[in-house]
């Protein structure tokens, strides 16, 4: 059984006045949590990959520009 299984099982054995306290926790735990998904962040950290390729493949052509010129001197 999964937790979310698990959980609308206590739900459903859970006397009705204590409901509205369990629905403000629930509500309380998840506005604590951070407004960024998984997905987000999973999508930029496969953009850094990218970011970090273009990076050094402009280092390289810098620095292939500073030998062209130092031979060029």
């Amino acid at each position: 059984m999964t937790i979310k299984e698990q959980l609308l099982n206590e739900i459903d054995n859970t006397p009705i006045p204590m409901l509205p306290e369990i629905l403000h926790f629930i509500q309380f735990m998840k506005a604590k949590q951070p407004q960024q998904d998984f997905m987000t962040f999973a999508g930029m950290a496969s953009d850094i990959e990218e970011l970090m390729q273009e990076i050094v493949e402009e280092a390289e052509a810098n620095r292939q520009l500073d030998l062209n010129r130092k031979n060029y001197l």
